[in-house]
């Protein structure tokens, strides 16, 4: 990795780098390198397609994070945190906590776009760090945008991780489904199947469900397997569930529809 520095000359190396990686990437690419309000670096890497990310989107993307500078001095630093291993990390932009830089360069991006953020101290840790980030450190975010959730009039957000096929069930119809359901804000878990080693069962339109899964399995077809994302209307409402689900807490469902049987 290139050292990165953290002023003006980070700038023009940046760009640089920025064009190197567009022509060797098959898409759109932007090339461009701007700075934010507030200080932050952004090079666009690969521009994406689809709707550009907003505050109140939900998104999934990867990402990995490096010390460029400590107290403006610059650092020639292995990553100490990347998703790239794992799953995607997933959030919610202008709601979910985030470091300050991180989500002001994480808008107007597209799915499939890559960006390189260079985060000053003052929007990210700060004078005071945090773990293995030290005091006064500048840091640089290499980030993918695996995809921007799909919105539902009803506010249901969700994501495919695999199409499926066939017909949706409807009403009457008798589902099973893995499910794993969390809080992202606090990663508890709610229910999981796999670990309970027993899909759940039941009859669709019998109001077994909650709302937003509800929806989501009317437009799943079988071997199909979404994420979703449930507003507490879409979920248990206004009372929550227990200490494990706050009311003005949102809900993330990994939910695989294992087979569909029509009325016995």
């Amino acid at each position: 990795m290139n050292r990165i520095l953290p002023h003006g000359a980070a700038a023009l190396l940046l760009a640089l780098l920025a064009v190197v990686a567009a022509s060797c990437d098959g898409g759109s690419s932007g090339g461009s390198t701007w700075t934010t309000p507030s200080g932050v670096q952004v090079t666009e890497l690969l521009q994406g397609d689809g709707e550009p990310l907003v505050d109140g989107d939900w998104f999934a993307l990867h990402y990995d994070a490096r010390i460029a500078a400590v107290a403006g001095a610059p650092r020639d630093a292995p990553a100490y945190d990347s998703t790239r291993a794992g799953e995607p990390f997933v959030a919610k932009l202008g709601a979910s906590v985030l470091l300050p830089g991180f989500a002001e360069g994480l808008r107007e991006m597209r799915a499939g776009g890559r960006r390189r953020l260079l985060l000053p101290p003052a929007t990210a840790h700060g004078a005071e760090g945090r773990g293995v980030v030290p005091p006064d450190a500048t840091l640089e975010y290499d980030v993918e945008l695996i995809s921007r959730f799909t919105r539902t009039a009803s506010g249901l957000c969700y994501r495919v991780l695999e199409p499926g096929s066939g017909k949706p069930p409807v009403d009457g119809d008798r589902v099973a489904i893995e499910q794993r359901s969390w809080v992202r804000e606090t990663g508890r878990t709610l229910s999981d199947t796999k670990m309970s080693g027993v899909p759940l069962g039941f009859v669709l339109g019998k109001a077994e469900l909650v709302p937003g899964l509800d929806e989501a399995l009317r437009s799943m077809p079988p071997h199909a397997r979404w994420q979703l994302a449930l507003t507490p209307e879409l979920a248990y409402g206004p009372r929550g569930a227990g200490w494990h689900l706050l009311p003005t807490e949102e809900l993330l469902i990994d939910v695989f529809l294992l087979r569909v049987e029509p009325p016995r």
